[in-house]
């Protein structure tokens, strides 16, 4: 589904609303059978449904002119997971994920200089297989799991855009920083067992010389980008030079 309506305000502002909804189901089922006994393996089989529906509400104002154009709103982000387990037990993973998302952009243009700011928010949702709590043992050392307490990623990003050019000497200047923020960064996250270790949350024991990994959120994952730049001509020469200076710094946490 997906509705749009355009109100005009006045001469040079306009109201925005917008309405996407979607959904999506899936049916998956597993057979696995403990070799040395002949029994069905419990922990490795499964019967299961997915549901998955996503809702995203938008208002905004967009005001604009000859020089200038600025647009503001919000984003209502809503995503609703259920997973349905038949076997090994019969029960439900029900997650719930709201965010308001602002943004916030601006362009300024005027002869021979042209500025552009912008600020979003987006969102990360974990999957249905990263907050189920149960263990996969198919690799007895090399154990992997779901993490129930998992919350969605908030990626928040702001741009800064400044180009200009110079005529009388034949030159264009531009520059550009680009940073991106993540709250609740999804990390793996490996624990190592010495010797065989009892996992109430998981009804499991981790035999010694294993080692589980599972997904943990985390703060301090963060990306900027910037580049000043310029390119000029030569008449002399016949030709256009291009110079840039770039810096470029990423930080992502891991365990």
């Amino acid at each position: 589904i997906d509705i749009k309506y355009i109100e005009p305000l006045g001469k040079n502002l306009y109201l925005n609303l917008s309405y996407t909804g979607s959904a999506d189901f899936s049916d998956s089922r597993r057979i696995a059978t403990d070799h040395l006994t002949g029994y069905r393996d419990t922990l490795n089989t499964f019967d299961y449904t997915n549901r998955n529906i996503r809702n995203n509400a938008t208002v905004s104002m967009r005001y604009k002119r000859e020089k200038i154009e600025i647009m503001a709103g919000a984003d209502f982000n809503s995503s609703v997971q259920l997973r349905s387990e038949v076997f090994p037990e019969s029960f439900e993973y029900p997650a719930t994920f709201n965010h308001i998302a602002p943004y916030l952009s601006m362009e300024f243009n005027i002869p021979f200089f042209k500025l552009t700011v912008g600020y979003n928010e987006s969102t990360v949702i974990p999957s249905i297989e990263q907050l189920r709590g149960v263990i996969d043992n198919s690799s007895p050392l090399f154990l992997t799991a779901g993490n129930p307490e998992l919350e969605h990623t908030v990626c928040r990003n702001a741009k800064l855009n400044i180009l200009y050019s110079d005529v009388a000497a034949a030159a264009t200047w531009g520059l550009t920083v680009d940073y991106e923020e993540r709250s609740n960064y999804i990390a793996k996250k490996t624990m190592f067992f010495a010797a065989d270790t009892e996992m109430e949350n998981y009804g499991y024991v981790a035999p010694a010389g294993s080692q589980l990994s599972l997904p943990v959120n985390v703060d301090g994952c963060r990306n900027l980008s910037s580049s000043l730049s310029c390119n000029f001509r030569v008449a002399d020469l016949n030709s256009t030079f291009f110079t840039a200076l770039n810096y470029n710094f990423g930080q992502t946490p891991y365990f």
